[in-house]
């Protein structure tokens, strides 16, 4: 995970996110998810991230279908941890 001083930030997955991406996502940017830590539901996806991350959970994520927080990675729309 990434969190840039303005409060955005991207959580960088294991592989490729499933389903087609929209036409602004960049290359480089297949397996990540932006968010806004700024607002309620950022800083509960960061949350959420570092919750997976320190206990060895997987997350299952979708995106918006749109970018944005940064013009080339799509935007968080929902989340959960699982085993």
């Amino acid at each position: 995970m990434r969190v840039d001083r303005d409060g955005k930030g991207i959580v960088i997955f294991d592989r490729d996110l499933k389903g087609t991406r929209p036409n602004c996502v960049s290359g480089g940017y297949s397996r990540h998810l932006s968010f806004n830590s700024s607002q309620d539901g950022g800083k509960s996806i960061m949350s959420l991230a570092l919750t997976a991350q320190v206990s060895g959970k997987k997350i299952r994520a979708r995106g918006t279908g749109s970018c944005h927080d940064y013009g080339s990675v799509e935007s968080w729309l929902w989340g959960w941890t699982v085993n």
